[in-house]
């Protein structure tokens, strides 16, 4: 699912970023690696998995 998200070019914008930062670290990557690949900030990416496995 994370997969399919990340790679979509119709969904929500904020998903499919979230959907880009997540799969990066489930294979082991690094916050700030992530944050380069994705030209973002370090804190977006951290918020991003921390939201993305929080309960609820």
């Amino acid at each position: 699912m994370v997969r399919r998200l990340s790679q979509a070019r119709n969904a929500l914008r904020d998903v499919v970023m979230r959907a880009r930062m997540v799969e990066p670290s489930w294979a082991g990557l690094r916050v700030p690696v992530i944050a380069d690949e994705l030209g973002c900030g370090h804190k977006t990416v951290r918020r991003g998995c921390t939201a993305s496995t929080a309960p609820g």
